[in-house]
Parts: C-alpha cells; sequence; structure tokens
C-alpha cells in the first residue's frame, strides 16, 4: 500500500510498487499527447539523461539545460513544480513540496506513437481521500480571502488544498481511467522508479515544436 496525493487535478503516487505489474517496464517512461490538444499519443523511455532540480537555486541553471536540449534537437518531457516558483522569482513564497523534486525532466532522443487503450481495466484499489488541512483552517482562509477581495487587495484568489489517500495496486490503470473520465487534451502520465504522475488537468501545460511554443 501506497500514499496517493491529489493537487489541482494531478494524483502522484509514491513508491516504486505502484507498478503491480508481472511484465518488466523500463523506467523511466512518459506518456502523453504529440501536442497540445492532439488525439496522438506518444511514448518517450530510455531518456539520454535526466534533469532535477531539488533547491530553488537548481531550477533555473536546470531550465537552461532543458532548453539546449531542445536547441540541440532532442525531445525533453517532465514537469515543473508549483513549488519551484521562488526559483524563479525570489520573492515569491510557495510551501514544501515534499518528496518530489521542483523540476524533473528526461531528456530523450525521440518519441514513439503509443496507443492508448482506454478499455484498459483497473487493477487498484483507492481508499478515502483526506485533506491535509483542518475545517477550521479552510475557514480561517476562506474567510481572509473574503476580507482581501473587499478590501480590493485582490480581485481573485485560487485557493487549493491537498488531498491524500492509501492506494494499492497499478497507477498507470488509474491514470487510463482518470483519461476516460474526463478526455482531457492535456494529459501525462510519468512514471519513475521513485513516483507516478496521473494528470488529467495539469494546471499548465508547455509544447514546443518548431520554435514555436504551444499550451494552455
Amino acid at each position: 500500500m501506497v500514499r496517493l496525493n491529489l493537487a489541482c487535478g494531478t494524483v502522484t503516487a509514491y513508491s516504486t510498487v505502484v507498478r503491480g505489474r508481472k511484465m518488466k517496464i523500463k523506467l523511466p517512461r512518459i506518456i502523453l499527447p504529440r501536442m497540445a490538444g492532439s488525439d496522438e499519443w506518444v511514448l518517450l523511455q530510455n531518456p539520454l539523461r535526466i534533469i532535477i532540480a531539488w533547491t530553488p537555486e537548481e531550477v533555473f541553471p536546470c531550465m537552461g539545460e532543458v532548453e539546449k536540449a531542445i536547441n540541440e534537437g532532442l525531445f525533453a518531457a517532465g514537469f515543473i513544480g508549483y513549488e519551484a516558483a521562488s526559483g524563479f522569482d525570489s520573492s515569491l513564497e510557495t510551501s514544501d513540496a515534499g518528496t518530489l523534486p521542483l523540476l524533473w525532466f528526461g531528456i530523450f532522443n525521440d518519441a514513439e506513437p503509443y496507443e492508448l487503450d482506454l478499455n484498459n481495466k483497473s487493477t487498484y484499489a483507492k481508499y478515502d481521500w483526506l485533506p491535509d488541512i483542518s475545517r477550521e483552517k479552510y475557514d480561517s482562509s476562506i474567510g481572509s480571502i473574503h476580507s482581501y477581495l473587499q478590501s480590493g487587495d485582490t480581485y481573485q484568489v485560487n485557493y487549493t488544498f491537498r488531498m491524500n489517500s492509501d492506494f494499492t495496486g497499478d497507477a498507470w490503470t488509474l491514470f487510463v481511467e482518470m483519461q476516460r473520465a474526463q478526455r482531457g487534451s492535456y494529459a501525462a502520465y510519468i512514471e519513475t522508479e521513485d513516483f507516478a504522475i496521473c494528470s488529467a488537468s495539469p494546471g499548465f501545460s508547455l509544447y514546443k515544436e518548431n520554435a514555436c511554443p504551444l499550451g494552455r
């Protein structure tokens, strides 16, 4: 049994046992649409190298390495956490990222076509989701937001908190079920030896093809 973390439509499973398969899977691997909004999917595996930032000071230099790889004609796929914000602007404060890196990108020679089978049967069991904040903390935060809005200090606040759940089984079939239910155009699945990310609704997806950035 492992732990699931839910934040902004993305589920993260922590542990090497989330795979639960008898077949041998080469890790890390990434499965995502070929480009923004595409119905065609691709598989990226056997990375040439992996670029990871664990501290805010490492974020910007690591992004430079990713950009360099793309300019050399290689494929880069991965994620940047919300908690990496202070790596771009030191005035920004964030919550603790936990056990995930702030930035993780694999660099690949190519991307193989991949047929996503949405009829894949689920082989996992999930349990009740529990918030990581108390009701009192939630009520206090909402009250503060109302005060800021009324005083004109801000016009919009996107308030989120994490949910956690126990989990047993296969993270891949969890991702397939999420995609089958939501049919998101910007979904992505990232699996490593340490974690699996099932993202049906990432906060922001950015693709770059022929020197032109695309995304939402």
